[in-house]
């Protein structure tokens, strides 16, 4: 875990719901993102430009790389706008999830918004994040993340399905409580953050583990952050469609090796989550996935066209097992865990009566 936990900060009180606009532009934001030794500058030059465009004041960007010399050219661009752009170097081998903290607990903002760096924020995006955490019983907000499938000739694929090649999971035209997080766009009240003591730094990709891009690496670190927003604060987490990114698509993800590993990781991850939090609304969590799954290649207006049809429905049934699959790895990895746990403490038990017995 994180040692945010134990830092203080003054309450924040955001407003009602329905903010005026100069309360709006009054609460100051910091994005953070992370980028690896392998992120592409483009891909960061494209972020910037659209928070640059951003019709809001009071931002500052904080990114966090092992190597600031490789950015500091993109970043000497930062006159353009009046947005406050800061380095912070991280050590070799920090996860994302480390990376994040560190930048939260240097960052100055009443709202903490997660990016990926191969982002692009749409129109108003920053106020929207604001308008939608002025909700007193609202702690954490993520978005729609859109992902351009047609280029690729996967136009079938359904909303709710997008989850595998980068997008979100939810397909609701309206704002909506959720259990998770997109990652990649994702904002939080920093009081309610810290609260819950930041991301759990066991979970996430982290440059220093070989198996980091293996699908049964631990993850799940977005959904392990919401649910304990929900349990340990009573706030709730909303999806908000109207919050969108732009997601670059990576064309590896989309082949059927990178789908299968993708669905693999979510399962055996959804497994984590399950034996973390064995509550209902960890298993109401999982209930939902696998409810949207099978709902993605059901549609009455397919019916019309056989070939779209059956292209999602093996999409959706591959998608499915594998996840299913993951899932079930990941419990009977857990159970057969716990029970050497306990093989072993019983053994440690036994030593222990047979000395006290002799003596």
């Amino acid at each position: 875990m994180s040692l945010l936990r134990n830092k203080q900060i003054p309450a924040v009180s955001i407003g009602d719901s329905t903010p005026k606009p100069e309360r709006i532009h009054s609460t100051t934001i910091s994005i953070i993102v992370p980028v690896s030794p392998n992120s592409d500058p483009i891909d960061l030059a494209k972020l910037l430009d659209s928070v640059y465009k951003q019709n809001f004041s009071c931002v500052e960007v904080l990114i966090l790389s092992e190597d600031a010399s490789k950015w500091n050219p993109l970043l000497d661009n930062e006159h353009r706008s009046a947005v406050v752009v800061r380095r912070l170097l991280v050590p070799p081998g920090t996860g994302a999830s480390a990376a994040r903290n560190h930048g939260a607990a240097n960052a100055t903002g009443n709202i903490l918004a997660f990016l990926d760096d191969d982002v692009i924020l749409c129109e108003r995006w920053c106020e929207r994040c604001v308008t939608a955490l002025a909700d007193s019983s609202v702690g954490a907000v993520t978005g729609r993340v859109l992902v351009r499938l047609e280029e690729y000739g996967l136009d079938f694929v359904p909303e709710s399905l997008k989850w595998v090649v980068g997008g979100t999971y939810w397909d609701s035209k309206v704002p909506i409580s959720v259990f998770s997080a997109a990652g990649m766009n994702f904002c939080i009240k920093k009081e309610v953050f810290l609260k819950v003591g930041g991301y759990d730094e066991n979970l996430g990709p982290r440059g220093d583990r070989p198996e980091t891009a293996r699908w049964h690496r631990l993850g799940a670190e977005e959904s392990d952050l919401a649910i304990r927003v929900w349990l340990e604060t009573g706030l709730k987490v909303v999806y908000d469609p109207n919050v969108i990114v732009e997601h670059k698509l990576r064309p590896e993800s989309i082949l059927p090796v990178g789908l299968v590993r993708r669905a693999l990781h979510v399962g055996y991850n959804r497994a984590y989550i399950r034996n973390k939090f064995p509550t209902r609304l960890a298993m109401f969590s999982n209930v939902l996935v696998t409810k949207d799954l099978l709902k993605a290649s059901i549609s009455p207006n397919l019916i019309r066209h056989p070939i779209v049809l059956w292209k999602r429905t093996c999409f959706t049934l591959t998608v499915l097992f594998g996840v299913l699959l993951g899932f079930v790895i990941g419990i009977v990895q857990s159970e057969l865990q716990a029970n050497l746990l306990r093989r072993t403490q019983l053994g440690h038990y036994r030593c222990s009566t047979e000395k006290y017995t002799r003596n």
